[in-house]
């Protein structure tokens, strides 16, 4: 289009005068904005129109907030900064001091000293008692400190807890009652007690049979230490009575005499035949070798045919 003709001249006067309005209007606004708040970025943009004068009013303001943001972030910054190092403070000098300002006293060796006057002791040195625990213990008499925790010369804070561990003596065991017992079933009982039989006695017995308790050293129902010694007496019998000989395998003709001499008779005689023993020995006998019988008592035989 040719602005040069007169139709095209007069457009553009118009144009020009109402672009100036509306351009003189527009900062007319932003100066009365100016009053009461700031320009938006966005109208930095849409509107280039905006003098020199109101952008550098603008910018001061966004400066001016920057600033006091800054100054805000510094505060707390700084709050956070003075509670890390007050933690810091506390935990590595104030805290340590006032626990070590507590006194140290060494631990003194309890062993071997009666609990009541290890409890004395240590109370007087302002630490507390605990009985861990007790136990048997034959070298060491009962109520007597065996063990202690902490150990000797350990140094400990006032108000510390001292774990003591007491001997409760030898342990005790109830003696059983052994009398009519066979020796064997005796000996079982106290091994099974942890009992140590130390001598056995024999002795004759109206009463009791032979191979049996007749005595024991230490009185039924009692209770005495775990591994006492133990003595046993054990009957041999009446002393009119006698023991039965083996028979087996003697020859016959000898068997009358040797009864007569021992303190038998010769009793019932009975024949077999046999595949182990020639004609005229001893086969068997009644009553059996090792029972015992009174004096002349006859023992019934019977040979090899």
């Amino acid at each position: 289009m040719d602005k040069n003709t007169p139709e095209n001249k007069g457009f553009h006067s118009n144009y020009d005068n109402e672009y100036n309005r509306y351009k003189e209007e527009l900062k007319n606004y932003y100066k009365k904005k100016q009053s009461n708040s700031d320009y938006s970025e966005e109208e930095i943009e849409e509107n280039p129109q905006i003098d020199t004068e109101d952008l550098s009013v603008y910018i001061e303001q966004k400066r001016k907030k920057m600033i006091a943001l800054l100054n805000y972030a510094k505060v707390i910054i700084g709050f956070f900064l003075i509670v890390f190092l007050s933690y810091v403070v506390v935990d590595s000098w104030i805290l340590p001091a006032t626990i070590h300002s507590k006194d140290k006293i060494s631990i003194p060796k309890l062993s071997g000293m009666n609990i009541e006057k290890a409890k004395d002791k240590l109370s007087s040195m302002n630490l507390i008692v605990e009985i861990a625990g007790e136990q048997y213990n034959a070298k060491v008499p009962p109520q007597t400190v065996i063990r202690q925790s902490p150990n000797p010369n350990t140094e400990v804070k006032v108000g510390r807890t001292v774990y003591l561990t007491i001997s409760k003596g030898k342990e005790t065991v109830e003696v059983p009652y052994l009398i009519g017992k066979s020796v064997r079933e005796a000996k079982v009982i106290l091994l099974n007690k942890g009992f140590k039989l130390s001598k056995v006695l024999f002795e004759n017995s109206e009463s009791i049979p032979r191979d049996s308790i007749i005595k024991q050293s230490q009185k039924p129902g009692k209770f005495i230490p775990y591994g006492s010694d133990f003595v046993l007496t054990v009957s041999k019998g009446s002393e009119n009575q006698i023991q039965v000989p083996r028979l087996e395998g003697m020859a016959f003709e000898d068997i009358e005499e040797f009864l007569m001499v021992n303190g038998f008779v010769l009793g019932n005689i009975k024949y077999e035949s046999s595949d182990t023993y020639l004609p005229g020995a001893i086969i068997g006998q009644y009553p059996l070798a090792g029972e015992t019988v009174p004096y002349n008592s006859a023992i019934d035989i019977t040979v090899a045919e």
